[in-house]
């Protein structure tokens, strides 16, 4: 220890990466778990302000991990704040940060945060985009279905091998995104999953078996979703940043990038972060890209069921029944984290070689909540939660556009969005970088995720997504005052 905090104290940190240690059979992935390890010595002082970090190459070499692991943990620490890279000096821990200046409570409260995951400190960490509405899921009928559906189909739920899923939720699910997204489908065509994640991983390791595929690579969008891009990272895909304008994904950008990608992940109903949707000249586009070159679109419309006006935008599958694409699904946003059931709906084969890579892993997904789940879609149930959820999204998202406008109207812009539990603002003048305030934030219980975060490089676009499904109008009323007084 003593050592430890001589190399701190001359500015140099590299002696404080010693103490890292991977486990490589952790269900977090290493660059999560090095991010973590690293953030944790920044937060507690062990690493000081101006500390020299070890470059990414040779932490690489160090740990024993591909260079991608170091350089998504290094980024994701850059995009938050924590570290910036001083041209002839290396990579150092922020200057900005002032960890010392904090109480011993606000850093372990801090670390909390990131060791339980985001969102998990709601009350603590207003603008977190990724907190849900934790106060009206219908507990108590929720039970009785759980109940209900076991009994119903209980040898259903014990059989071995449901490597796609119970056939009845399967089932329910089909008609939930006809009425939903005007996908035709038959139960067939469904596997159940546990979230997007788990998706991702799963058709990487499904549909890209090789190293040929995986080189091949994935068109993302520029900027994207962040977790998305470190899934496919880790699952070893080259990633091939696609830039974004009004219309959505520039698909000829993205033939000139990489013609013959394995896939392309997009949000087309509603981009990530920015807002837009995906025209329907770019839609056709990228069907007529997939079918001219053998390429699987993956659809993520993460927000697609919190819609505040108007119907939503047709899935890719409801435009061309026989394109190799597959949308995913999620409940767990909408009802409440711990539920972890998804779905992935697209044709026959895909589904059936998912779900052969599926038992070739032997990790199946739990059973027992899918039967309460289909009855809960079935009888109505769900919809109406979903009702009242918008409801009460809607008047949260409401108390924080009126909010911004008469405070700070002079310092952001709101992006346009009519779908979701989050708003993206840009910065409307130059000074700090988004990052930095996201630091600061922190020191004051905001949760502020910086909007050039998600691009692929350096950019001058700065802002942040504010999420607000997680508070009262007040709390949310409260928190602007904070922000207001950060930004001026």
């Amino acid at each position: 220890m003593a050592t430890f905090q001589k190399h701190a104290a001359s500015g140099d940190g590299c002696a404080a990466l010693l103490s890292v240690a991977l486990n490589h059979g952790a269900c977090v992935s290493l660059s999560r778990q090095l991010y973590l390890q690293i953030s944790e010595h920044i937060r507690s002082g062990r690493l000081a302000p101006g500390a020299r970090l070890t470059s990414t190459r040779k932490l690489s070499l160090d740990l024993g991990v591909s260079r991608t692991v170091t350089l998504t943990a290094y980024d994701q620490l850059a995009s938050e704040g924590y570290i910036e890279s001083i041209p002839g000096s290396g990579v150092r821990v922020s200057s900005l940060l002032g960890v010392r200046g904090q109480s011993r409570k606000q850093v372990e409260r801090r670390f909390e945060a990131d060791e339980r995951g985001p969102g998990f400190l709601i009350e603590g960490q207003p603008f977190d985009p990724t907190a849900q509405v934790g106060t009206i899921f219908p507990r108590t009928a929720w039970v009785r279905l759980l109940a209900r559906g076991w009994r119903k189909q209980g040898r259903d739920a014990e059989a071995q091998g449901n490597w796609f899923g119970l056939p009845s939720l399967r089932d329910a699910i089909a008609r939930h995104v006809y009425s939903l997204r005007g996908i035709v489908c038959t139960f067939e065509q469904i596997l159940i999953t546990s979230g997007n994640a788990d998706a991702l991983q799963l058709i990487v390791h499904g549909l890209a078996p090789t190293p040929g595929d995986r080189k091949a690579g994935v068109w993302i969008e520029d900027p994207g979703y962040l977790s998305a891009r470190k899934i496919l990272a880790d699952a070893g895909m080259c990633l091939i940043p696609v830039p974004i304008d009004d219309a959505g994904l520039d698909v000829a950008a993205g033939r000139r990038k990489r013609e013959k990608a394995r896939f392309a992940l997009v949000t087309p109903s509603r981009q990530f972060p920015l807002g837009m949707p995906l025209s329907l000249s770019r839609r056709l586009a990228l069907i007529t890209w997939a079918d001219d070159v053998g390429s699987i679109l993956i659809e993520d419309d993460y927000d697609t069921e919190v819609r505040f006006c108007g119907r939503p935008i047709p899935s890719l599958l409801s435009l061309d029944r026989d394109v190799n694409a597959l949308s995913l699904g999620s409940f767990s946003k909408v009802t409440f984290p711990g539920l972890r059931l998804g779905y992935i709906v697209g044709n026959k084969r895909l589904i059936r070689r998912l779900a052969e890579a599926r038992a070739r892993t032997g990790a199946l997904i739990g059973t027992t909540a899918q039967p309460a789940l289909a009855e809960f879609l079935d009888e109505g149930g769900f919809a109406r939660h979903m009702r009242q959820l918008r409801r009460e999204v809607a008047a949260r998202r409401e108390a924080l556009v009126i909010a911004l406008t008469e405070r700070l109207a002079d310092k952001v812009t709101i992006l346009p969005q009519e779908v979701g539990m989050h708003l993206t603002v840009t910065l409307k003048r130059g000074g700090a970088s988004d990052a930095a305030l996201s630091a600061k934030a922190a020191t004051i219980g905001l949760h502020l995720q910086p909007l050039s975060a998600h691009f692929s490089r350096p950019t001058k676009r700065q802002g942040f997504l504010l999420g607000y499904a997680g508070w009262s109008n007040d709390k949310i009323v409260s928190a602007v005052d904070d922000l207001c007084k950060l930004l001026s």
